[in-house]
């Protein structure tokens, strides 16, 4: 008998890991990166709007110098709210599957405009090749201003976006349908464990212990690996701002995870001191 509730102890505690992990991994899921209001308050935090209103205004800057019209034509194309009401509709498009607008029209509208206001208070005209330039330069203007909230048809990520909706809506679907249950199967587990040892309890302090430890210590070489292998800093994506949210929530992540495996190493070490005296009392008192 003792062998047999040794061997469900071995394989209880070894549920008890792969559980916990299922469970880590569902509130990284449901807390950050399914949740949309997290990452608006990641990217409030990050300053991602006022990083890519720098990043349109630099582009356009890049372009006026070649354009021969006066440096004040690219000034307030475009407001604070239009960037934020832009990349929210890309965030809105990748969660709920609404359509992307842009105000790349609006854009382009008070470009011409400005262009229009300065001919015409310079008298000058204009002839076929004259138009044509403008022409070309609008469209640099406004594809720079699309290029920087990440809508652009000259790179991938108008192809990336909708790859990226399909598996945020799967992942949605299945973290739906599973729901709490990992958690209410690690409750479970932890009963019937300590069911299986209520006439010896120091045995289930024991080999739970063991768990929490093993828990921690895969985190952290987990971790550790990520850190050492994958050259997080250097990720580049469509945009600077972009690229330095997504830096940053997968710090946080891993570091979170750092967090959370120094609680199991510790609670493990400390359950398997404490069970160990425990049982060496009660061993001399016997």
């Amino acid at each position: 008998m003792k062998i047999i509730k040794g061997i469900l102890n071995v394989i209880f505690a070894f549920l008890l890991v792969i559980i916990t992990f299922i469970v880590l991994g569902k509130n990284i899921l449901s807390n950050k990166l399914l949740n949309k209001n997290y990452m608006l308050n990641k990217m409030e935090e990050m300053q991602v709007y006022l990083q890519i209103s720098r990043d349109v205004q630099s582009g356009f800057e890049n372009y006026i110098y070649q354009s021969g019209l006066p440096e004040d034509t690219i000034n307030n194309l475009y407001t604070d709210e239009m960037i934020k009401n832009d990349t929210n509709s890309i965030l809105e498009y990748i969660y709920d599957g609404t359509e992307i607008k842009i105000s790349d029209d609006i854009v382009r509208a008070n470009l011409e405009q400005k262009i229009v206001s300065y001919v015409e208070g310079q008298n000058l005209k204009l002839n076929d090749q004259g138009r044509k330039n403008i022409s070309d330069f609008e469209d640099l203007i406004v594809n720079e201003y699309k290029t920087n909230v990440n809508i652009d048809e000259y790179n991938s990520s108008l192809q990336v976006f909708p790859i990226i909706h399909n598996v945020v809506q799967k992942l949605q679907d299945i973290n739906q349908k599973i729901w709490h249950l990992p958690i209410i199967a690690l409750l479970i587990l932890l009963f019937v464990f300590i069911l299986i040892n209520r006439k010896n309890l120091l045995i289930a302090i024991q080999y739970l212990s063991i768990s929490s430890l093993s828990i921690g210590v895969i985190l952290k070489l987990t971790v550790n690996l990520v850190f050492k292998n994958f050259d997080i800093d250097n990720i580049v994506l469509f945009s600077t701002a972009m690229t330095n949210l997504v830096i940053n929530i997968i710090k946080e992540i891993l570091y979170s995870l750092l967090d959370n495996s120094n609680i199991f190493v510790i609670c493990g070490i400390v359950g398997i001191i404490v069970s160990s005296l425990l049982k060496n009392i009660s061993t001399n008192k016997d």
